[in-house]
């Protein structure tokens, strides 16, 4: 509704200012004391209703003035009627060049809302795509930073694990080694076993561990110190009992398999049990029960060294919580994650790896290079040095195609990260694999519709330029003639006036028809397809060198070749665009234009002196600036190219090169 308004108010703006036209020509006249040049004020007018306004309110424009100066200029005043043939043709030059500027008006506004519209729409395209992929890749992100976060606390505990049981195993050995030493006393010595027992006892209540003795029929002899505290009874009250009592009924059959192992070949055996202190509360203890035997083999007493082993018990069951949520974790998951050494021995494979590959684990695990037979071909190179790569530390992603059995092609993205050690040594290295071919599929129809709009885009600007230079180009070379043929005989009739206005009208026709070949030029040159893109850049530079008076230098390969249309409209939309922008925002003096061509390359390098910008981070959103570079960044992705642009104050510099591998 508000457009339509806005379209309806232009006819009365129009109205207006044929009115204040007119009225200016009546007060420049009284002015100058002497009647004016008849349109001196109505084309500018004419004109810029035609720009701002488009083809009806141009049209209105150009009646109402005609009307006017049929009736209020022109002899007879206040009358339609038109008394010499200067006039009548005045008038109709006039109407007709009021009619080209309204339908070159016209289509220029046609051209420019459907170009913004498709541009738009790859806009909101690109935009949606964009979002998704970021979507998808923090997705991917959050799901490997935990996996990380889960590999790093199974670390923590295992270091802290080994670091216990290293300190614990070598106080048993220490233990264990003084009570054979002892023993080995008492039975070299019998005639200072009172001494030695003395000597045994002040040593055993000294200790930190739970040190107790017992008759092979389970009577409790001695007991230390800290037993006694640990069952909240004093030694009056253990020894003479039985041990049995003390510890859980579940774990008792297993305790006493455990001792009747005991021999004089075989003193000594570990046993783990479960007892409750005098608190009554649960602990696990670790117990080196060591027999001592008479010269016949007998058993004569246990003697036994216990330790408080609850920690490590509590680390050990929650390393094997850890494993098991991450084992159930790593089945579930789609990705598939793996481990290997740095010498790349395969250490994990998570069952994903199946529903992915189509293969099994065990056939992986059994023949480690079927991992590259099952990769395409053409990336084995690639895959052999993203390995290479981790090996020497550093982290690195890949994507490459596999073969399944049936001979289907899945796109795999992989990404890998190698574990180092507070040395820098690789310990092991971890990644994560998931399927990317929906995603492979999806970029490749993204640049499949990119590269057709691009066609589209194309075609309508040489449509355009074709309706142009058959259409408009065709009336303006008529109009010219005519008003050739007008002045010719004008020549020597003394209508001197009426001369001056034909020759003003024809200066004015060749203006139009340089505007219409320069904006055919900027919509399709026509020269591209006949002779390629070295004459049409150097015809463009010197016409863009004219137009905008910054200094622009071409340099070209000798014989450079042809690239295909398709290379070389897009290699011209570049250097188009950069051009654009030097005008636009590098304030430059100079600029050099170089196309370059050796073996199966080539390259397009743009410079100028401008004062540089800062190049952006991201890119670009909504409508503000930063589509320029994005657009020539696409344009060459989309014809196989590489683009690249460097910046600094003083000077910048863009690239784009074709070929070479």
């Amino acid at each position: 509704m508000s457009l339509t308004l806005r379209k309806a108010s232009h006819y009365p703006i129009t109205v207006a200012l044929v009115a204040f036209s007119y009225a200016a020509y009546r007060y420049l006249s009284w002015l100058a004391d002497s009647e004016l040049p008849t349109f001196i004020t109505f084309y500018p007018m004419v004109t810029l209703v035609a720009v701002l306004f488009g083809l009806g309110p141009g049209l209105l424009a150009t009646g109402l003035s005609v009307a006017i100066t049929a009736y209020s200029i022109y002899l007879p005043v206040d009358s339609f009627a038109v008394s010499s043939l200067r006039e009548v043709l005045s008038l109709g030059l006039f109407s007709v060049i009021g009619l080209c500027l309204s339908v070159l008006a016209e289509s220029r506004r046609r051209f420019e809302a459907r170009l913004v519209k498709q541009q738009g729409e790859l806009a909101s395209l690109v935009e949606s795509r964009t979002a998704e992929l970021t979507r998808k890749n923090a997705e991917l992100e959050d799901e490997v930073a935990r996996h990380c976060s889960t590999e790093r606390e199974l670390v923590r505990l295992n270091e802290h694990l080994e670091q216990r049981v290293r300190e614990r195993t070598a106080e048993l050995a220490e233990h264990v080694a003084r009570l054979k030493e002892e023993a080995e006393e008492r039975r070299a010595a019998e005639l200072a076993l009172q001494l030695s027992e003395e000597r045994y006892r002040t040593v055993v209540t000294d200790q930190t561990e739970l040190i107790a003795r017992a008759c092979p029929d389970g009577r409790i002899t001695f007991v230390n110190e800290v037993y006694c505290r640990f069952f909240g009874k004093s030694e009056a009250e253990l020894v003479g009992t039985q041990w049995r009592p003390q510890v859980l009924p579940e774990d008792l059959r297993e305790i006493e398999e455990r001792l009747r192992l005991l021999s004089a070949d075989n003193p000594a055996v570990v046993v783990e049990n479960r007892v409750r202190n005098g608190r009554g509360e649960l602990h696990w203890l670790q117990a080196v029960n060591r027999g001592t035997f008479d010269a016949q083999g007998n058993l004569v007493e246990v003697q036994v060294v216990a330790r408080d082993v609850c920690d490590r018990k509590k680390a050990e069951e929650s390393l094997r919580k850890s494993e098991e949520q991450f084992r159930q974790m790593a089945e579930t998951v789609e990705e598939v994650f793996w481990l290997t050494s740095p010498r790349g021995e395969l250490l994990y494979l998570s069952p994903a790896f199946e529903r992915i590959w189509r293969r099994s684990t065990a056939e992986i695990f059994q023949d480690p290079l079927l991992c590259l037979t099952a990769t395409h071909p053409d990336d084995v190179p690639q895959l052999t040095r993203y390995h290479d790569r981790l090996r020497a530390g550093e982290a690195a992603t890949i994507k490459y195609r596999i073969l399944r059995p049936d001979g289907s092609v899945r796109w795999i993205s992989d990404r890998g990260y190698p574990r180092k050690d507070g040395k820098g040594e690789v310990q092991y290295i971890a990644g994560v694999a998931f399927d990317s071919t929906a995603q492979k599929e999806s970029e490749d129809r993204l640049k499949h519709y990119a590269r057709r709009l691009s066609t589209l885009e194309e075609e309508l600007r040489k449509e355009i330029a074709g309706e142009l230079h058959d259409d408009v180009g065709q009336e303006l070379t008529v109009l010219s003639l005519n008003l050739g043929h007008i002045s010719k005989h004008l020549a020597g009739s003394g209508a001197g006036e009426l001369q001056k206005t034909v020759d003003e009208s024809r200066r004015l026709v060749r203006t139009i028809h340089s505007t219409v070949r320069d904006l055919m030029v900027n919509l399709r040159p026509v020269q591209l397809d006949e002779y390629g893109l070295v004459p049409v850049l150097s015809s463009y530079t010197e016409l863009y060198q004219r137009r905008t008076g910054i200094a622009v230098s071409f340099q070209a390969t000798p014989e450079f070749p042809r690239l295909g249309a398709v290379p070389e409209i897009s290699l011209f939309r570049i250097a188009q665009e950069a051009l654009h922008n030097v005008l636009k925002h590098a304030d430059a003096s100079r600029v050099a234009v170089v196309l370059e061509h050796w073996g199966s390359t080539a390259r397009l390098t743009i410079t100028d002196d401008g004062k540089g910008f800062v190049l952006p981070k991201a890119p670009p959103e909504g409508a503000g600036s930063g589509w320029g570079l994005a657009i020539m960044r696409e344009r060459a992705e989309l014809i196989g190219g590489s683009f690249r642009i460097e910046s600094q104050p003083g000077t910048t510099s863009l690239c784009v090169e074709l070929g070479g591998g």
